[in-house]
């Protein structure tokens, strides 16, 4: 049984472990994170984000030796707010199916990197959808 699940535990720092920068999870991230930075890149003056379901920890990971000019303004949206403070990140608590705090296309981007597949029904991911449309100018989920 302890063979089982040591296997079981290399197999999920191998194949899932957000943390471990070998993992297919993290590599696959990278990928996704290189199509945001393509998107930093085409617009200038693209500095305000909202990340539905973002983490520190992923910002951490992903832009590791990178420094943008002008800065990026991050917010992070999650159903609990994340107390560490950063200068540049700002932590909400909402639902990225009612974003009612935010104006229309208050946002140069909104990104979600993994958050859709968890906010429920068709119905709420459609809602989703809808409100990432309505505050930002451009989106990636």
């Amino acid at each position: 049984m302890d063979r089982i699940a040591g296997r079981n535990g290399m197999m999920h720092k191998r194949f899932a472990d957000n943390r471990n920068e070998e993992s297919i999870a993290t590599r696959l991230r990278r990928q996704r994170f290189q199509i945001l930075l393509t998107m930093l890149n085409d617009g200038a003056g693209h500095t305000s984000i909202l990340d539905i379901g973002g983490t520190f920890e992923y910002w951490d990971m992903m832009t590791a030796g990178q420094s943008f000019d002008p800065p990026l303004q991050i917010t992070m949206l999650n159903t609990s707010v994340n107390p560490k403070k950063r200068p540049n990140f700002t932590s909400l608590v909402g639902d990225g199916r009612a974003m009612p705090q935010f104006a229309n296309q208050e946002f140069d981007i909104v990104f979600s990197n993994s958050t859709n597949e968890h906010v429920g029904s068709f119905e709420d991911q459609q809602r989703m959808a809808e409100e990432v449309r309505r505050v930002g100018r451009r989106y990636f989920i």
